[in-house]
C-alpha cells in the first residue's frame, strides 16, 4: 500500500475553492469500536453546498477532522474544512467483530481520499446499522450519525449505490409527502419533527395546516432532487385515490414531472421563474413548498397569490436553498425573507426521528429502503436507465482545477468514486 494519501480541502468562507494535498497515511492505531475507511463512491449535489454554508452553526464541519499532518498553512480549522457529502467507504482496518476489511459501509463521508475512523455502537433493533460515537460528532444530528454495513458480495459498480449516494435526499421528499401531509388518516409530524426535543419554540403543526383537499401546492425549484422525490411520492399516494389538490412546479424545465411520471395522477401545470406574475388561479389554500427557488422567487410566489386572492390562507415551508454559494450580503437577504414570510421550517433529522418513534426503527428503514429500491428499479426499467428524470453521469478521482463546471445539467446526477 502507497504511504502517502490525498487529502482534499475546501475554504471555509469560500467552500468552491479547493485544495488537494499529499499527506502520510496514518500512524495511529485504530481505537476500540472502531472501522478505518475509506471513500469509495459519494454523489455530488447541492446537499454538499449546504453542508459548507451552514457547517459552523450545525456542526458538518465537526465530522471529519482535519489531519494532524497537514502542513502548518493548511491545518488551521478556521480558514479550511472538509467537505462532507453521502456516499460508500471501504473498509481498511476494525477492531469491531461483526465488520471486516474489505466490507463496505454507507453513511455520511468525506469528499476527500484520506482515511477516516469512524467509532461505531451497533444499533440494536436494526441489523446491519451502527451510529458514529466519536466525541468531536456529539453535536451533529442523528441523520448523519447513521451508517449502514453492505452486504459481504456488495459490487461498488451497483447502481443502487450510486443512485442511493446521490438520492439521499429521497427519505426526505418521500418523508414530506407521507408524515407532514399524510391521507391516510395518521396525525401529521411537525416540519422539525418534534419543536419540544430540539428545544426550538414553534407552533403546533395540525390537520389544518396538513389537509391538502381542494389546495394548489406550489413547488419552487421542482428540478431539485428532493422536489422530485416529493412529487414521485404525492404521485404514487393520489394513483390510489381522488387527489383533490393541483399541483404547480415552478422550474425552468419544461416537462417538470411528466419526465418521470407517465401518468400525473393529479391537475398539474409548469410554471417558469419569469412568468410567475399571473400564473396561479385562485384558490383558498396554497400551500408553497420551498425546496430551491432562485433569488427572491418566493417572496414573488406569495405576492402572486395574493393578487389572486387575498384572503388565502398560504402555508410556506421552507425546506432548501437555492444551489449557490452564499456570501455574507446572500445571506442577510435570505434571512430578510423568512422573517418577512415566516415559512414553516423543515428539519430531515427531526422528521426521522419522530417517524421512527410512530413506526418503529426496524419497520421505518425496512420500508423506506424498500420503496426506494423499487422505484429505482421501475423508474430505470420505465425510463431507459434514467431516474426521477436524471441520468446518472460517473466521474473517477480528485481532479484539482480540471473540474465539471459547466458540465453537467439539471437533468444529470453526479456521482464521484475515489480510490479506484
Amino acid at each position: 500500500m502507497a504511504s502517502i494519501q490525498t487529502v482534499r480541502l475546501v475554504g471555509k468562507a469560500r467552500y468552491d475553492e479547493q485544495v488537494c494535498l499529499q499527506i502520510p497515511l496514518p500512524a495511529t492505531s485504530l481505537g476500540p469500536s472502531s472501522v478505518r475507511v475509506r471513500t469509495r463512491l459519494v454523489g455530488i449535489t447541492a446537499n454538499n453546498l449546504s453542508y459548507c454554508l451552514m457547517g459552523d452553526v450545525l456542526h458538518w464541519w465537526s465530522a471529519f477532522p482535519l489531519p494532524a499532518s497537514l502542513p502548518e498553512h493548511y491545518n488551521d480549522v478556521t480558514k479550511y474544512g472538509i467537505a462532507p457529502g453521502w456516499g460508500c467507504c471501504e473498509v481498511l482496518e476494525s477492531t469491531i467483530e461483526d465488520i471486516e476489511p474489505g466490507r463496505v459501509i454507507s453513511g455520511f463521508l468525506p469528499i476527500s481520499e484520506h482515511t477516516v475512523d469512524l467509532q461505531l455502537t451497533q444499533v440494536a433493533s436494526v441489523p446491519g446499522h451502527f451510529t458514529e460515537t466519536s466525541p468531536h460528532r456529539n453535536k451533529i444530528m442523528n441523520l448523519y450519525q447513521r451508517y449502514q454495513l453492505e452486504p459481504a458480495d456488495t459490487n461498488l459498480n451497483n447502481s443502487l449505490l450510486a443512485w442511493s449516494a446521490v438520492l439521499k435526499v429521497n427519505e426526505a421528499g418521500a418523508s414530506i409527502a407521507r408524515f407532514l401531509f399524510p391521507q391516510d388518516g395518521s396525525a401529521p409530524i411537525h416540519p422539525l419533527g418534534d419543536p419540544t426535543a430540539l428545544g426550538i419554540p414553534a407552533a403546533p403543526w395540525t390537520t389544518k395546516e396538513a389537509d391538502l383537499a381542494g389546495a394548489c401546492i406550489v413547488c419552487l425549484g421542482s428540478g431539485s432532487k428532493t422536489a422530485r422525490s416529493f412529487i414521485h411520492e404525492l404521485a404514487a399516494i393520489a394513483a390510489t385515490k381522488q387527489p383533490g389538490y393541483t399541483l404547480i412546479e415552478v422550474t425552468s424545465s419544461k416537462e417538470g414531472c411528466r419526465s418521470y411520471i407517465r401518468n400525473v395522477p393529479f391537475t398539474h401545470k409548469v410554471v417558469n421563474y419569469h412568468n410567475l406574475a399571473g400564473s396561479f388561479e385562485p384558490y383558498q389554500k396554497y400551500v408553497v413548498l420551498n425546496f430551491a427557488g432562485r433569488g427572491n422567487s418566493l417572496e414573488e410566489v406569495v405576492v402572486a397569490i395574493k393578487q389572486v386572492n387575498s384572503s388565502a390562507e398560504v402555508v410556506c415551508v421552507a425546506i432548501g436553498a437555492e444551489a449557490k454559494v452564499y456570501d455574507q450580503e446572500a445571506m442577510s437577504k435570505r434571512r430578510a425573507t423568512a422573517e418577512k414570510l415566516k415559512p414553516w421550517q423543515m428539519n430531515a433529522t427531526g422528521i426521522r426521528d419522530a417517524a421512527m418513534l410512530r413506526c418503529g426503527e426496524a419497520k421505518y428503514f425496512e420500508d423506506m429502503d424498500s420503496r426506494f429500491a423499487g422505484m429505482v428499479a421501475q423508474q430505470e426499467h420505465d425510463f431507459d436507465g434514467r431516474v426521477l428524470g436524471l441520468n446518472l453521469k460517473v466521474e473517477h478521482g480528485l481532479k484539482g482545477e480540471d473540474g465539471i463546471e459547466g458540465r453537467l445539467s439539471g437533468e444529470d446526477a453526479l456521482v464521484v468514486t475515489l480510490n479506484d
